[in-house]
């Protein structure tokens, strides 16, 4: 069959705008980029983490009366050196490495376990009987970190200290003296916060000062496993 001059026009002109409509449509298309593409990408941006070193002690009031909390980082150097000497409890010393705006804990209580003697009444008379009852106390203490973005971090902290009350009468189980309290502090990497000065006034062998230290440095993780996985 013999196609005239003009359809072969027509033929050629349809052609060339199916071509050109396609070519665009192929220019426009999103590139194609794998799991794997997309999660390298991710890994190589370093996310940053907080290092909270804690130090939490109890020092006996005298012992504590003489010292100038005005400097938390020089009251720090200090209440070292007095755990070195000996005139303190040095209660916990750790760290808790946490992301930011995630929260942490650090539970550091003591069961105190007691043999109460009681007398039991029977049909033949009072009968001597033992009973053990525990009580924990200690200090629970609970960090929110969050990073901001001039480096600096904001820091909430939540704090129960208790400590057994000693009573006259050993047969009977002790009370618990029991504090909570909780704030926000703004602080720079490795600036020393000091929480404390809580004073137990219930101990007849004499009053202590419990002294809690916390000091957060800004640390970037991930770089380096992302580069351990880069091709």
């Amino acid at each position: 069959m013999k196609i005239r001059r003009r359809d072969q026009l027509k033929i050629g002109l349809l052609a060339s705008c199916l071509a050109i409509f396609f070519g665009m449509r192929a220019a426009n298309a999103l590139p194609t980029v794998s799991a794997a593409t997309v999660d390298l990408e991710a890994a190589k941006t370093p996310k940053q983490q907080v290092n909270c070193q804690i130090k939490i002690v109890e020092l006996p009031e005298v012992v504590a009366a003489g010292l100038d909390s005005s400097d938390p980082a020089l009251l720090l150097g200090r209440v070292n050196d007095l755990l070195k000497q000996g005139r303190g409890k040095l209660i916990a010393d750790t760290q808790l490495v946490v992301l930011s705006d995630r929260e942490a804990f650090l539970d550091a209580q003591k069961d105190y376990n007691m043999v109460l003697q009681t007398l039991a009444t029977t049909s033949t008379g009072p009968v001597p009987s033992a009973t053990l009852s525990t009580i924990r106390a200690g200090i629970v203490l609970a960090l929110k970190p969050t990073i901001q973005p001039d480096g600096s971090t904001v820091l909430e902290t939540r704090l129960e200290w208790g400590s057994p009350v000693e009573r006259e009468r050993p047969n009977l189980p002790p009370d618990v003296y029991r504090l909570r309290l909780g704030s926000t502090q703004s602080l720079k990497s490795g600036q020393v916060y000091e929480l404390g000065g809580f004073l137990n006034p219930f101990l007849s062998k004499g009053r202590t000062l419990g002294l809690v230290f916390i000091t957060p440095r800004v640390e970037s993780v991930g770089l380096r496993a992302a580069q351990a996985v880069a091709p």
